[in-house]
């Protein structure tokens, strides 16, 4: 029975006698009997609710879908925060209740709440204002919190309490709790007799509040689940700034209102001034702890389940910690077949990369490069388009710079242009009138969102409503978080294991890798939209050059990485997408034509009602689907050339009854688009001669005897070059490079390189002068020699390359040392050594263009020509 059912049951509208009922406490009674129980999982997590729900969880299993956001859930559950405005309330909620006890009689007082009770009380709460209200903070220089606080580890809280007469402890906590029930009872009952408490029901909601928030922050405090693992846990004191509006301390408002003069007719105050709050946080940096909680009840099991868990196995240690693990941890193939994925990751357009930092956010010829390069992309995609941005103040500035640039209205001209509120009550209109357009104009529309936003999970945009999904940027959460940089700091100082061999495998700390990961789950949870069901079919785009480093790809979800291609040539993607869609566009057709011709005298209706296309493998549709080799023929009546920023004429055509035959180029083209893993043929992107688009991996691998020759050939070309001397020392300084056992042997070569280089092209003036400072020899001269060599050394980095060589000699020592790092150069050092090479050359030459013909290809780990 799901809920509107139960709720019309509920009103006695679905049974025949008259029979009325709350679904919610009804639900709550029959759980018992129940074999399966859905809930929000933050119920789970929540030791009090599972109390108040009277959830028995032993012997069972518990299935948490969409577990990436466990990690946060679990933590907040454990986690509190409390002002000192709430315990000024709560002590005034004390005098509130004397007030009551003191003139009702013992009979009414059936809690047998004394005045010994709420006294004391009173004095374990005014301690510990008085203990925070003495608290010095300051703003640390390490870290980046702006304001004023201080923290204790989680070991040193009891001692506090203990230390500052706060007399509340895990052994007294079941008394302080039936006091504050007492106190709850009593306050409920006489809240309407004014004779009596003199107070009126606003004061006494807010008493009951304070008097809630109390009992669950100190719950948490004294739980088992902090007792048994302190080491996850920190109490954080901060100050900041609330509006006087909002603050409970009647002395603040009050010294707020002295300011006004006496001759006004109202006491008004400015809501918008602000004084300044204490808080007392207990933080949790590990979702350990509320798992544990769970386990201790004798759980058979817990399933963790998402599609966007990746990367799931720091993940799953994370959850874990040092207490428990996952016994079993699967990360399986998406229900899709290959062909019905196409991800593309663009690093440049027209010579600027694209780098969507907080840098670029006011950079007019990045925001340009975005807008245009999206505009080049969506004209290629059917329907609709969601586009994702890293925050909704970047995706409120990207807007307000498109408008300004016009290329918002070019954008929204082709594709109806919708954009998140900041409302969720406005989320249901935005989302019609997108999928309304969707429905009504061929070209389809753009809904721009955040992620970790209102659209990036939990709304199933299926089949038109979303054919491509474009990735602007990483969602990186706020660098000036304090539970972010306190999180960072307690993973880079806690050990999980005592014996894990991945404990120093990378140079990246653990605080860092856990910030990467929240933002790539964030991105693997948008990308999530465009496959909806096993038939669905879309298209994913990241334009950020960041997303093309191999440790990024390996952190996407298996499903879109395994099918992962980069880009630099827009032409080169824009014909790849309008291959991949007009692949569907074929079996679309022929899919209709075949609905027709079996539905022939059947009821019209019911053939408008199948919404979903469903069709066997081993049918003709099937086969085309499994084996798209056959789908394309070439269109002989198109002879258009292709404008990159207009939609062009079909280059091929759909033909479902004959085979196309003598079509190579075309099929491996298809196969490389949509299955995107290991080929026969690999593309490459960024070169436009048709030979070195189709080039065979055995090609690739070239015997050793191959690479030999290669070294002979750069050797000779070095040895024409330089003068007989330099070119020694150049041979001398590679045996010296080999035997060398440094991290960074290979910068250092490539520099030296470009030193001797440098000496060898000087002039015959400028040698004789270097020669005679190193021909100086003296036993007392060792230190006056190694400054004259750093003087040397900086004044060859000084030369300016132009002054010595002519374009062509410049131009081919370069094009030599782009050999010399492609072919010998170790993979992991190739980008190094690029970037070393192209900064000598940026700041030593004027008006050199090769430079930008240059870029390094981080999914082929070389350099390449654009």
């Amino acid at each position: 029975m799901d809920v509107e059912t139960l709720s019309e049951v509920g009103k006695g509208n679905a049974v025949g006698e008259n029979i009325q009922f709350c679904p919610f406490y009804a639900t709550r009674e029959i759980q018992n009997e129940c074999h399966v129980i859905l809930l929000p999982y933050n119920y789970l997590f929540d030791e009090s609710t599972r109390k108040v729900l009277n959830l028995n969880l032993k012997n069972s299993i518990i299935i948490i879908d969409e577990g990436h956001n466990i990690e946060s859930v679990a933590e907040d559950a454990v986690s509190f925060k409390l002002r000192d405005a709430d315990l000024n309330l709560f002590l005034e909620s004390i005098k509130a209740t004397l007030t009551i006890l003191d003139k009702v009689k013992d009979d009414d007082n059936k809690n047998n709440l004394s005045v010994d009770q709420l006294f004391m009380l009173n004095r374990s709460i005014n301690s510990l204002v008085t203990w925070l209200s003495n608290e010095k903070l300051a703003i640390s220089d390490k870290l980046k919190i702006k304001e004023k606080h201080k923290t204790y580890t989680g070991t040193n809280i009891f001692d506090i309490f203990a230390n500052n007469n706060i007399n509340i402890t895990k052994d007294n906590f079941e008394d302080f709790t039936t006091v504050l029930s007492s106190m709850v009872e009593m306050l409920n009952k006489y809240m309407n007799d004014f004779k009596l408490s003199q107070l009126d029901q606003k004061n006494v909601n807010r008493y009951i509040s304070a008097i809630d928030i109390i009992r669950k922050c100190f719950g948490i405090l004294f739980s088992d689940i902090v007792k048994n693992c302190i080491e996850y846990f920190q109490l954080y004191i901060n100050e900041e700034a609330i509006a006087y509006s909002d603050c409970d301390d009647v002395n603040k408002v009050y010294d707020n209102m002295k300011k006004y003069g006496k001759n006004k007719t109202k006491i008004v105050y400015d809501k918008y001034e602000t004084t300044k709050c204490k808080n007392i946080s207990l933080l949790c940096f590990s979702a350990t702890a509320s798992l544990l909680g769970i386990l201790k009840e004798k759980t058979n099991s817990i399933v963790v389940t998402s599609g966007t868990l990746s990367p799931i196995e720091p993940f799953s240690k994370q959850l874990g910690g040092k207490y428990f693990s996952f016994q079993h941890v699967l990360e399986n193939d998406h229900v899709i077949k290959s062909h019905q994925l196409f991800v593309g990751c663009m690093t440049h357009y027209n010579k600027q990369i694209l780098l969507s930092t907080y840098e670029n956010r006011s950079n007019e010829n990045y925001m340009r490069a975005l807008g245009d390069c999206i505009y080049d992309i969506i004209i290629y995609i059917p329907h609709g388009v969601l586009i994702f941005f890293a925050s909704y103040g970047s995706m409120y500035e990207t807007v307000n710079i498109w408008k300004k640039l016009k290329i918002y209205d070019k954008i929204n001209a082709y594709k109806t242009i919708f954009v998140e509120p900041n409302k969720a009550s406005e989320l249901k209109d935005i989302l019609n009138q997108y999928e309304n357009i969707i429905k009504k104009k061929k070209k389809g529309a753009i809904l721009m969102g955040v992620c970790r936003g209102k659209i990036s999970e939990g709304i199933d945009f299926k089949d038109e409503c979303c054919r491509g999904v474009i990735i602007c940027g990483l969602p990186y959460g706020n660098v000036y978080d304090s539970k972010i940089i306190f999180k960072k700091v307690f993973l880079d100082n806690f050990k999980h294991e005592v014996n894990d061999p991945t404990e120093n495998s990378s140079n990246v700390s653990r605080g860092t890798s856990w910030y990467n990961e929240e933002a790539m789950r964030a991105i693997n949870q948008s990308i999530g939209r465009v496959i909806r069901h096993r038939n669905d079919y879309g298209a994913v785009f990241f334009l950020d050059s960041r997303f093309a480093n191999k440790n990024r790809i390996q952190e996407i979800s298996k499903w879109v990485r395994t099918h992962f291609r980069v880009y630099r040539d827009i032409d080169q993607i824009q014909g790849d997408i309008e291959k991949f869609f007009e692949l569907f566009k074929g079996m679309n057709t022929a899919q209709n034509v075949n609905n027709n011709m079996n539905n022939t005298g059947a009821n019209s209706n019911n053939a408008n009602n199948a919404k979903t296309i469903e069709y066997d493998e081993n049918s003709e549709m099937g086969k085309i689907g499994k084996n798209f080799q056959d789908c394309f023929i070439k269109n002989v009546k198109n002879n258009n050339t292709t404008n990159s920023n207009s939609l062009n004429s079909k280059k091929y055509v759909f033909n479902p009854i004959k085979k196309t035959q003598n079509q190579p180029k075309i099929l491996s083209m298809i196969q490389n688009i949509t299955q995107g893993k290991n080929q026969e043929k690999t593309i490459y992107v960024d070169e436009n001669n048709e030979k070195s688009i189709f080039k065979n991996q055995q090609e690739e691998e070239k015997s050793d005897n191959i690479k030999i020759d290669h070294a002979k050939m750069l050797m000779d070309a070095f040895k024409e070059v330089l003068s007989e001397q330099m070119f020694t020392k150049f041979f001398e300084l590679i045996k010296q490079t080999k035997k060398k056992n440094e991290e960074n042997k290979y910068e250092t070569f490539i520099a030296e390189v470009i030193d001797l280089i440098v000496q060898n092209f000087e002039k015959p003036e400028e040698k004789e002068m270097e020669e005679s400072r190193e021909g100086i020899v003296g036993v007392t001269q060792d230190k006056t020699d190694n400054v004259g060599q750093e003087e040397n050394k900086k004044r060859k980095r000084n030369i300016c390359f132009n002054d010595i060589m002519n374009t062509n000699q410049l131009t081919n020592i370069w094009e030599m040392l782009i050999k010399l790092i492609n072919n010998f150069f170790p993979k992991e050092e190739r980008e190094k050594c690029f970037f070393i090479l192209k900064n000598r050359f940026k700041n030593n030459t004027n008006g050199f263009d090769e430079l930008e013909k240059y870029v390094y290809n981080y999914k082929l780990e070389q350099i390449e020509i654009i």
